[in-house]
């Protein structure tokens, strides 16, 4: 596990935290890019919000993949390493047992995006691939396919049920047994804590998981990927949970 390790949002919902993809100068790639050479390994979070990826509508479905495309190439220019994305979209109930099928060809043309370069799509067990079974065996037919894909696995959403399923962790045992049963396609963890009701993103302690056995786990088979402490903003010691993070690690 780096302990180096920077990523960076493509998207802004409410307050911006980002430039949108289109919106990039050539000076502000090249002060990111200057930034970014200060770590190991980098990544970025790829637009999610309201991107219906998946829509009936062929017009509405390439704007969103157009959007992606564009975040696509910024991460391309920057030479990140992954680029985390979410199963977003819907066919609003039209052809509802063909959305893991459309969602599958969507994220091969995007992960087709990324051939070339450095740039790995690493798909995150959220939206429509809540489960983390069904989002594994997606990213491993993908990869079986020669894609550049692999897992950000998020303990988060892990830890709540979705559409009145329990936990998805629970199929597994722990949140630890399940990153294990992944561990060969996990190339990022989204590092964050919930009581189990929502996706709070609480501080490392401050939750029903112990994520201190998540890390140790991690460590005991060789991890290498990148993790990503995911609390909200309103969180003040950042500093602190850093801290508890590198102290687990080691």
């Amino acid at each position: 596990m780096a302990d180096d390790d920077k990523s960076i949002p493509f998207v802004g919902i409410g307050r911006r935290l980002a430039p949108y993809p289109w919106e990039w100068t050539e000076d502000e790639l090249r002060e990111v890019k200057d930034f970014l050479n200060n770590f190991q390994r980098t990544g970025a979070h790829l637009p999610f919000f309201a991107m219906n990826v998946i829509s009936v509508n062929e017009r509405v479905r390439e704007e969103a993949m157009d959007q992606m495309r564009m975040a696509i190439e910024v991460a391309r220019t920057l030479g990140l390493d992954y680029a985390v994305t979410h199963a977003t979209g819907t066919t609003e109930g039209l052809v509802t047992e063909r959305e893991p099928h459309r969602q599958y060809l969507a994220f091969k043309r995007l992960a087709g995006l990324c051939v070339g370069s450095s740039l790995t799509m690493s798909i995150e067990n959220a939206s429509n691939l809540h489960d983390i079974i069904t989002c594994s065996d997606m990213i491993r037919s993908l990869g079986n396919e020669g894609l550049p894909v692999a897992m950000t696995f998020d303990t988060g959403h892990a830890n709540i049920s979705h559409l009145d399923q329990p936990p998805p962790h629970l199929q597994f045992g722990t949140v630890a047994d399940a990153m294990e049963a992944c561990i060969d396609i996990i190339d990022n963890v989204h590092l964050h804590n919930n009581d189990g009701s929502g996706d709070q993103h609480q501080g490392l302690l401050d939750g029903s998981m112990d994520l201190k056995s998540c890390i140790k786990r991690l460590k005991r088979l060789d991890y290498k990927g990148s993790i990503s402490v995911e609390v909200r903003p309103g969180i003040k010691d950042l500093g602190g949970e850093i801290a508890r993070l590198l102290e687990w690690c080691n």
